[in-house]
């Protein structure tokens, strides 16, 4: 089977009005700005993914993930859908999806933002960004498009509570959906959290002229239900996905309890 090529792009161009100030900016307690910490866990995780299935930790169809109470929901709680199976994986002779260096996208306070982001880290700049998040999301599609992508991973700047494993394990709920008889390999897949489906969330390329309808600050949830709604989604149990930051007031309390 030809390998899936998945390219991962971190969304951080919004102008951050709610928070008064440049949100990504702020530092954490261990002195790492929003932002950074988001790269950093987004690029462990699909390390951390990449290293198993080098091992052959992972195969099509399969998913083994961490045993935390980030991934585990009561079956009578959740469609099969969300069922996902834990076992042992047989030894796999290739990879099965091929990762992209992860791309951030940047828009307002790119000024400031920049200069945060670790070397070497790729980004691109949404001239758009005051039309919403939808802007970002189509640029991020044009991205996956300019690199002939099956997948798209997309990933929020301000989740702060997700870390590399949650990223990782979305990969391989992904992989699990992956088997011989899709000709372009996988399903849509998302976190799950607040009893609905959201991101970060990787969507396939059949996925993507929805994507590129989207308007004003409307994110991708939508089509993430839709698909849901059709039994056409795979989904993880993420509740850290729940905390994002949008006020000062929701920085302080995370920094208080982290």
């Amino acid at each position: 089977m030809k390998p899936i090529k998945l390219v991962s792009v971190l969304l951080a161009a919004g102008g951050s009005r709610r928070f008064n100030g440049v949100k990504l900016s702020c530092r954490l307690n261990d002195g790492q700005s929003l932002l950074q910490r988001s790269i950093e866990q987004l690029q462990q995780g699909c390390r951390q993914f990449l290293a198993k299935q080098a091992t052959g930790g992972l195969t099509p169809g399969i998913v083994s993930l961490p045993l935390t109470p980030s991934v585990i929901v009561p079956a009578a709680r959740v469609s099969p859908a969300i069922a996902l199976p834990v076992m042992a994986s047989p030894v796999i002779a290739s990879p099965i999806i091929v990762l992209t260096p992860l791309t951030v996208i940047l828009g307002g306070h790119n000024e400031c933002l920049a200069p945060l982001l670790p070397q070497g880290t790729a980004y691109r700049l949404n001239p758009d960004w005051q039309q919403g998040l939808s802007s970002s999301i189509r640029l991020a599609v044009k991205h996956a498009l300019e690199h002939e992508a099956d997948a798209l991973l997309l990933a929020l700047g301000d989740q702060v509570a997700l870390d590399a494993s949650d990223y990782a394990a979305l990969l391989h709920c992904f992989l699990a959906s992956v088997t011989p008889n899709r000709a372009k390999g996988g399903q849509t897949t998302a976190a799950f959290y607040r009893q609905s489906p959201g991101v970060p969330a990787i969507f396939l390329a059949d996925d993507f002229a929805a994507l590129n309808q989207l308007s004003a600050d409307k994110g991708a949830k939508a089509i993430l239900v839709e698909r849901h709604n059709r039994q056409q989604l795979q989904l993880l149990p993420l509740e850290r996905g729940a905390i994002d930051i949008d006020t000062q007031i929701e920085l302080a309390q995370w920094l208080a309890g982290a």
